[in-house]
């Protein structure tokens, strides 16, 4: 058995934009690897905890210690009007063991690629792997993970799995309304421990509270209308969907689960 844990890579732009790619590119890589045989991926404290645990210690031949693969990337514009690259730079490490992998400036529609074949492929390689489920099963994988999730009200890590599909497969309009209904589902600030008297002077620690969940919904609101654009911009729905969808948004009146959505366009069930 193989353990690797991916963290969420860190985005090294000075903009926020592309921060939700930070949890969606170490998501799209840790399911590829878990596809592999005898690879369990980890969350990454159980692998710190392990890793310390480890530490300083004579390791028994059949003791597994954890992989990390832990990344950063840059997005960048040659030109106003060229297209977005990014670059990745990547630190695959065991036991001490570091090896430094860096992609370049690529394409950023090709990204999901060289994460996916070229990264993965050379982890598994170097950890002597065998090869990994074709992508048809990888990506069953992905979707039923995240109907799991979705089903249990994690919504975000729901819709990290289904933004990692989509990477593959952007056409894909039903997983796409699946993705709207997951951020509608957060778009709406979960505040709890807020009274009349609490609220006259609140402490900085409920202002700091308080406001994480307006970034969180505000975050979900804007990852919400950028699927919304997707699928107006590429024709997968029509234009009076797309102005229903949208006035949804603004009224908060309907069109807030799957089953709303797909009621609305019966052809994509």
């Amino acid at each position: 058995l193989r353990l690797v844990a991916v963290p969420p890579f860190l985005s090294k732009n000075l903009t926020h934009d592309y921060d939700r790619m930070q949890s969606i590119y170490a998501c799209l890589l840790a399911n590829v690897l878990s596809a592999y045989p005898g690879v369990a991926t980890l969350e990454i404290e159980e692998a710190r905890s392990i890793q310390q645990e480890l530490a300083g210690k004579d390791l028994d031949a059949g003791r597994q210690v954890p992989c990390f693969v832990e990344g950063t990337f840059r997005m960048d514009k040659e030109s106003k009007d060229s297209p977005v690259q990014v670059a990745f730079e990547v630190d695959v490490s065991t036991a001490g063991d570091k090896e430094k992998v860096n992609s370049g400036k690529i394409p950023l529609d090709v990204a999901h690629k060289w994460l996916t074949e070229g990264l993965a492929a050379m982890i598994m390689r170097q950890k002597a792997v065998k090869s990994s489920l074709p992508v048809e099963e990888q990506t069953k994988h992905f979707l039923s993970k995240a109907d799991e999730f979705h089903s249990v009200g994690a919504m975000w890590q729901a819709a990290d799995l289904r933004e990692a599909y989509l990477l593959l497969y952007p056409q894909n309009a039903k997983q796409r309304l699946l993705l709207i209904s997951e951020y509608r589902s957060e778009m709406n600030p979960y505040i709890t421990g807020v009274t009349r008297e609490n609220i006259k002077n609140p402490s900085n620690q409920l202002l700091e509270y308080y406001r994480a969940n307006i970034v969180k919904a505000v975050d979900a609101y804007r990852m919400n209308l950028t699927h919304l654009e997707y699928l107006v911009r590429n024709r997968l729905i029509k234009r009076e969907d797309a102005l229903r969808l949208y006035r949804a948004d603004i009224t908060g009146v309907g069109c807030s689960t799957p089953d709303h959505l797909f009621n609305m366009m019966p052809h994509l069930k």
